[in-house]
This record gives C-alpha cells, structure tokens and sequence, in this order.
C-alpha cells in the first residue's frame, strides 16, 4: 500500500504558552520566544480518530515519542500539548514556567519533544517537533477516574483543518491546503458560519475565540473550548454590567474544575445571548468567577453547547462551521432544570418536617412554611412510606405533587405544588 504524507511546516512560538481546559486563560508563560519547526503530516488524505465522550470531555488515545496508547484531552481550548510529568517523557529542557489557570498559577516544565502520533497504524495524524508542559495532572486523572496522559492543545492541530462529529465519535484530520469551509453558505438556522479571533498575536500558535452579544450593544468574545465540559459561560462583571446578571435574577450554585482547582459558579437562565448568528435566549449558562473575575476575560464556548452540532475548525482560514444536528426541542437538559419542589425535610424517625421553603418557590406561594409537619404525600401517608422513600419522592418529584402538612397551629392544608426548575421561580 502507497502512504502518501501531506506535510506542513509552522513555526511554534513559545512566547505565548498558557492552556484553557474548561477554565484557564491563555498567558504569556515564558518571558524568553524560542523558535522551532512544527511540522504536521497525514498517512492518508483523511484521518479518523475516534474518541470517548467521558463527562463531556473528548477523550482520545495518542503517542507520545514511543509512549503508546496514553489518553488525552482533545481540547481546542489549550493552546499547547500538556503531558502528565509522572510519566517521564523527556524532552529538550525550553524553561521552568507556569500558566495561569482558576484561582492561581501552576508551575510547569516546558520542553520539546519529537512526536505525537493520533490515530491507528498506517492511518495517523502525526505532529513532529512540538513544544509540551510537563505539569501535574492528578486531579484531572481523578475527575476522569482514569490515568490521563495530557491534553492535546492547538500545536497539535494547527496545521489540519480539524472536525469533530459527536454523534459518531470520531475526529477527522484534513489537509488544510485542500479543504476548507469558506465557500460553505449557511443559513442561520441549521447551519452557522464563524469567525475565529485568535487569542493573542495573530502570527503565533493559539487558541480562537467567536464573537457574541450579551445585548445588543454589548458583544464578548467566547472562546471556543472542546476541553469545557459545560455549556456556556460568562464572566460575572460582563453579565452583570450587559444587565444579564441581576440582584433579582434567580441563580443556582454550581462549580467546575480547572486541571488542579475546583472552583465556585452560578447558573442563570440568560435573558438575551446571541453567538454569531447563533440565540440562544432562554438557555442556561453559568456565571465564572474565576482569576478574581478580571474584567475583559472571554467567555467560554463548551461541549454541552457543540456537541448538538458537527464542528469544523478552519485553523488555517481562521473559519468556524457549526452544522446542527440535534434539534432544540431534544438538547440534553442542564442538570439546573431538574424537576424540584425546592423542599428539604429533616426528621427525627418518627415525624418529617419541612425544614427549608424557598420564598420565592410555587411551594411558599401555595402557604407551605418552614417548620410545617409533613401527613401525606398524593394522598399517602406517611406511616406507609420509609423515610428514603419520602426522600425519593420529594427530590424527584413528578409534574405535581399533593402534600398534606399540619403547621405550628395545628391547621391542616393540602397543596398541590407544581414542579419546576429553580431558575423559573
């Protein structure tokens, strides 16, 4: 069999380190540009990688140098190659460094390495000549539950013209001298066609951003994030200066995780949000407070947004093409819009009573209170039911539910409370 390699040559510039799984922000990491000859190569015309979609994150497998089968992050939202220092993969030493991620900065080594290969024998998507951070990856290992090898950044896929199809699983490489997404014409329905800003000096290696509207005279930049499980987010002093984030705006807590730190969010259902051409009104998105809410930060563009889509990443043309392939009506639901009462319980073993109500839920506004002692849940009381069930049906509750209390008084009421997602009280 003939192998043809299609090769590419780009120069990788040091000077503009950082990565951005889920929440990191591209810096400067070295104060010292170093220079070096980046060459991309295809056994075939097309390359397929498939991947796993683990907690929303693209896994695939890659070699490093001559380290097979290691796992690693496919993540368009880091700007270079990361490797797990504990493996020891050695390199040529580039410098002692760090990147700003969440709440700090995290020490790395960089280096340079020979290879990364992506894809099976006689069919890869080959990087020669790559920079890499070596860092300690351990939280992300456990987050995973499973050892990972690094995250694949923009040095190992610049030089492609790059899809990534959910529904099949499957990344495919592509010769950008051949294909692009230029003459594609969408129509603002289905199809969407983006600009990619790259963060940072045009003439480097970097990670890219689309532009999007918090109001209409109000636009963001939001950075386009495969290694972002969520759906979307917006820095706090944007939303709320955009009059997206209101005192009165209904919000729940929440949290994500960079790749050493847990930190905290909101989530709110946006009130307007426009991405390109692309609404999304109405949807939930989560509020980042991350670096200390720097103003100016990007937002963030992640898979639970792209994974309804066929994704092409025109690296080359600086080109986004977003192909719909869920329709809204069947999007995976935010975990924010899970069927609540808002009720918690407390119980002594013997009597369950309501132990918090929020003031704004459907269950304070049908007169239920803090401290009411619970009789029945649709019509079945409560010495029929074991406490876990009790727990079961008020946490999962279903479209209504019937529950009889008795209040500090001794008045009995019935209240037939309609479930619904905090966000809509």
């Amino acid at each position: 069999m003939m192998i043809q390699f299609h090769l590419c040559r780009i120069v990788v510039c040091l000077g503009a380190l950082g990565i951005g799984t889920g929440s990191l922000s591209p810096v400067s990491a070295l104060s010292q540009e170093t220079k070096f000859i980046t060459e991309y190569r295809l056994d075939r015309e097309t390359v397929d990688v498939p991947f796993e979609y683990v907690n929303h994150l693209i896994l695939i497998k890659a070699q490093i140098n001559d380290r097979k089968d290691l796992t690693f992050i496919f993540d368009t939202g880091a700007s270079t190659l990361v490797l797990e220092k504990s493996l020891g993969i050695t390199g040529t030493h580039i410098a002692d460094t760090q990147f700003r991620e969440a709440e700090g900065m995290t020490k790395a080594e960089a280096v340079w390495i020979d290879r990364v290969s992506m894809g099976a024998v006689g069919s890869t998507a080959q990087v020669r000549n790559v920079s890499t951070l070596l860092t300690d990856l351990a939280q992300m290992s456990k987050i995973l539950e499973r050892p990972l090898g690094g995250i694949i950044g923009m040095t190992c896929m610049a030089g492609y013209t790059v899809e990534i199809d959910y529904e099949k699983k499957r990344l495919r490489f592509l010769p950008s001298r051949l294909y692009t997404v230029t003459t594609r014409k969408p129509d603002n329905k289905s199809t969407f066609l983006f600009d990619l800003k790259p963060v940072g000096d045009k003439d480097k290696i970097s990670t890219h951003t689309v532009t999007g509207f918090l109001h209409p005279e109000y636009d963001q930049e939001f950075l386009v994030d495969s290694g972002y499980a969520g759906y979307l987010t917006i820095g706090g002093i944007a939303a709320q200066t955009a009059g997206i984030l209101k005192t009165t705006t209904p919000r729940i807590s929440s949290f994500a995780y960079s790749v050493s730190r847990k930190f905290q969010t909101l989530k709110i259902r946006t009130p307007f949000l426009k991405v390109g051409e692309l609404d999304l009104k109405g949807k939930i998105i989560s509020i980042d407070y991350r670096n200390n809410d720097a103003f100016g930060q990007f937002g963030i563009m992640g898979n639970r947004l792209l994974q309804n889509f066929r994704v092409t990443l025109d690296f080359q043309r600086k080109k986004l093409w977003l192909e719909r392939t869920v329709e809204k009506e069947k999007e995976e639901q935010d975990e924010a819009e899970h069927l609540s009462l808002g009720i918690t319980i407390r119980t002594d073993g013997t009597t369950v009573v309501l132990e918090t109500v929020p003031p704004n839920s459907p269950a304070s506004k049908l007169g239920l209170r803090p401290g009411d002692r619970l009789l029945a849940i649709d019509g079945v009381t409560l010495d029929r039911l074991t406490t876990p069930q009790i727990a079961n049906l008020l946490a999962n509750p279903k479209k209504e539910t019937r529950l009889r209390c008795v209040d500090k008084f001794g008045t009995e009421h019935e209240a037939t409370v309609p479930a619904s997602s905090p966000l809509d009280w």
